[in-house]
């Protein structure tokens, strides 16, 4: 599974062009796949899919307490996301809300 760099304009970089962030097909993946437990939530609890307003205003929402948060508790967030595990290959937090979610019933599947 890869990276890619991309630039202001939000296209992919190429060689030689400058970067101004990073994505790759393991975070867009779990990104694919909370979208679509939104939407599946929307259609069993309101009968339709979201709108692109209510996805944005959903993603802008989710990641407000991460953008204000502190330095020191953005710092936590990056050394608990960090720490890979080296059982499933999956980032420890990740594994570790999974688990939780399995066991609360709060996982899909």
């Amino acid at each position: 599974m890869g990276w890619w760099g991309f630039k202001k304009d939000g296209k992919t970089a190429i060689r030689g062009q400058k970067i101004d962030g990073y994505w790759g097909d393991s975070v867009a993946d779990a990104v694919d796949n909370a979208i679509e437990h939104v939407f599946i939530d929307f259609l069993e609890t309101i009968g339709r899919f979201p709108t692109v307003k209510e996805l944005k205003y959903g993603i802008d929402f989710s990641l407000n307490p991460i953008s204000d948060a502190n330095e020191k508790y953005r710092a936590a967030i990056e050394i608990s996301v960090l720490r890979k595990s080296k059982k499933t290959g999956q980032f420890k937090a990740v594994a570790d809300a999974m688990r939780k979610a399995k066991k609360d019933g709060t996982l899909w599947g």
